[in-house]
């Protein structure tokens, strides 16, 4: 079962899932500019409610289609289906990703600190700037390849807790994974590099939200073809179940 022979059998819930998934990261990117602006508490409440829920309904949706990859390969699943088997992954990956975050926000602090004692002789965290932000962020991404992709694989393959996929990451050998080192790699410079353009687009531009759509779009696919591919690795490497040997053979002469 190849990646992109479910991408391409597969494609219209790919393309459900993965637009979702941009929708989401325009509004998110999007709510810096929102929150910037004089707004009612009300209003920007039932903003944030609405967001969290469509957030929530699209990662459903998304770990449904990786977990029906996984299990059916190229046949194709309804949204239903999808929102149901994604269900009971997706409150055990979010509370993982939660602990993670704080690794993550001190390996970017680490070396967005680093970076302004070497240029500068001085850390101010309050002064820096989108393109180093870029780099800590995409650095911290490298660092934590392995948790960030492979322990929601771990999840959804074996359908286990948070803890034995942690431990089942001692046997995750990246080295061994050519193809999703190459792909992985490519696409965190490439998200890195949209990243850094679109931070010289103005929110008053007319073209802020097109390269928004663009930079979400690039990095939602991206995620769906890292999280496919890293579940893919986890159940290649999983032992097979072999058949049992015949009984009439063993009682022959």
């Amino acid at each position: 079962m190849k990646l992109f022979d479910i991408l391409k059998f597969r494609w219209q819930e790919a393309i459900m899932v993965a637009g979702l998934q941009a929708c989401c990261m325009i509004l998110l990117l999007d709510f810096r500019r929102i929150q910037e602006e004089p707004s009612e508490f009300g209003r920007f409440f039932l903003m944030g409610i609405g967001m969290a829920a469509f957030v929530i309904f699209s990662q459903m949706l998304f770990w449904g289609f990786v977990r029906t990859a996984l299990i059916g390969g190229v046949q194709s699943v309804g949204p239903a289906e999808l929102l149901r088997t994604g269900r009971g992954y997706f409150w055990k990956i979010l509370l993982f990703q939660v602990i993670l975050f704080p690794l993550f926000v001190l390996i970017l602090f680490a070396v967005t600190s680093g970076v302004q004692l070497i240029l500068h002789g001085d850390v101010k965290q309050d002064e820096v700037s989108g393109w180093l932000n870029i780099l800590g962020a995409t650095t911290a991404s490298l660092i934590l390849i392995k948790p960030v992709y492979f322990v929601p694989a771990q999840i959804v393959r074996k359908d286990c807790g948070i803890l034995e996929a942690v431990r089942s990451l001692g046997q995750t050998q990246l080295l061994k994974m050519r193809y999703f080192l190459v792909i992985a790699v490519s696409l965190m410079l490439i998200s890195g590099l949209v990243d850094y353009l679109s931070e010289l687009i103005k929110p008053q531009s007319i073209y802020y939200f097109p390269v928004l759509g663009v930079q979400a779009i690039l990095s939602a696919s991206g995620m769906l073809v890292l999280f496919l591919a890293a579940a893919l690795e986890v159940d290649r490497l999983m032992p097979k179940k072999t058949d049992e040997p015949n009984d009439d053979s063993t009682q022959e002469c």
